[in-house]
């Protein structure tokens, strides 16, 4: 895990790595393009926190219907179980037949602006 100014660039030359244990496989992530040092370490730290509430690097592979069922999961202990049924009926009615099937990485603005449109 180290903070590193790499000489041969001129414009945001400050990058980090950290290595991770990716189901029993070292694994290497790089960020780059960081104007300071400062900056640098504020993202490297940034993202070991993430890390260690479980984010998921394979995220993009993830589908939308899952995670929002996960999400669905998680507010089941945080919400009244009114609210709860409300947000149930709002992702299995409308968001999940609309963008259900794409997967996380592959949502973009355009597809929230149609659900947006269906929905008005």
């Amino acid at each position: 895990m180290a903070v590193t100014k790499d000489k041969d660039v001129q414009k945001n030359p400050w990058y980090f790595t950290i290595e991770i244990n990716e189901n029993g496989k070292r694994k290497r992530i790089k960020r780059r393009g960081f104007k300071t040092k400062k900056e640098a370490e504020a993202a490297q730290r940034d993202l070991l926190n993430e890390l260690g509430q479980g984010l998921n690097l394979e995220a993009s592979k993830l589908l939308y219907r899952d995670f929002m069922k996960d999400w669905l999961r998680d507010k089941k202990t945080k919400v009244k179980s009114r609210t709860l049924e409300t947000y149930a009926g709002l992702v299995n009615n409308h968001i999940l037949p609309a963008i259900g099937e794409l997967a996380l990485a592959d949502i973009t603005p355009r597809h929230i602006q149609n659900l947006y449109n269906k929905l008005q």
